[in-house]
């Protein structure tokens, strides 16, 4: 089921025959077949990385062939006694890394406010009755009841 998911664009088929290719009846799934498809596909949830370090932060402000190539012309200055050139350059780049850690580190923080908001519930149709449930549950062929206002 899960190649025939990503190769069909479900967005263009009509719901019956949406059903049809999840194996769902209009009243939903029953609680026996969902606890099978959550054990198989597993939780409805972003997968958690490994958290980023401020060293991490810190090291990918260097990954740029640009700032090599300013630290090359640094080195290449006080190598031929221009050290004021030098020193101000590394100084540029050091307060480039600062400054880019420092906006890293705040997206990095949004990024985790954002998937703190994910625990949100949900209504599904589970044996002909509509249930609230955590969003994480929700599984493939789960029939979703929308309101307005809900995200």
């Amino acid at each position: 089921m899960k190649r025939e998911a990503s190769a069909v664009a479900w967005h263009e088929l009509p719901a019956s025959e949406v059903l049809l290719r999840l194996g769902v009846a209009a009243t939903g799934l029953t609680m026996q077949e969902a606890a099978l498809r959550l054990e198989r596909f597993g939780p409805n949830e972003l997968r958690a990385e490994r958290p980023v370090t401020v060293l991490d932060i810190i090291f990918r402000q260097f990954q740029s062939l640009l700032v090599w190539i300013l630290i090359v012309a640094a080195l290449t200055a006080g190598a031929f006694g221009e050290w004021a050139d030098g020193i101000a350059i590394i100084a540029i780049v050091a307060l480039n890394a600062v400054i880019g850690a420092y906006q890293e580190h705040g997206a990095e923080r949004a990024l985790a406010a954002l998937r703190r908001l994910t625990g949100r519930r949900t209504r599904v149709r589970r044996d002909g009755r509509v249930i609230e449930l955590s969003a994480t549950e929700v599984v493939p062929g789960d029939v979703i009841e929308l309101t307005a206002g809900d995200f």
